[in-house]
């Protein structure tokens, strides 16, 4: 169902199928996305402190941003604006290794919009592009363990 990886930076992440990840959100009636989101925004947190500790770009507090998706719908605004940071975020993770074929923000965006109306596609659509960031880095990370200095071609 998951599997783990040492990212260097972000310790421990998980690689999860996105149509697991879908599936859970659906049965468990939305909570599973509760608790995906804040983990996932967690495990950004933890790999831009290790890719640039300086400026931390990809910092955000996963408890609002987590207040944001569940409490901020009082304000309507917040959970557009929390979704759209979470987006850029991982596309700016997947940028800092090196990865060509990156998360388009606006096709987030736009799947969170229709998960109103209908199904969470939108967490399908952010694991697959997680799932690709964490086994580039930790693909990177062995690489420089073995000493190999070429870089992993970009996909």
């Amino acid at each position: 169902m998951a599997r783990k990886l040492e990212v260097q930076g972000a310790g421990t992440v998980k690689v999860i199928q996105p149509a697991i990840a879908f599936l859970l959100a659906i049965v468990t009636l939305g909570i599973y996305y509760i608790f995906w989101y804040g983990i996932r925004n967690s495990e950004l947190n933890d790999f831009g402190m290790a890719a640039s500790p300086r400026e931390n770009e990809l910092a955000v507090s996963s408890f609002g941003a987590i207040l944001a998706i569940t409490v901020g719908w009082f304000l309507i605004v917040p959970p557009f604006i929390s979704q759209w940071r979470f987006y850029k975020r991982i596309g700016r993770a997947q940028e800092l290794v090196g990865l060509d074929h990156r998360i388009s923000h606006v096709t987030g965006i736009l799947l969170f919009a229709l998960a109103l109306i209908l199904l969470p596609f939108e967490v399908a659509y952010a694991q697959h592009y997680l799932n690709r960031l964490w086994e580039r880095e930790a693909e990177r990370e062995e690489r420089r363990r073995m000493g190999v200095a070429s870089e992993p071609p970009t996909a």
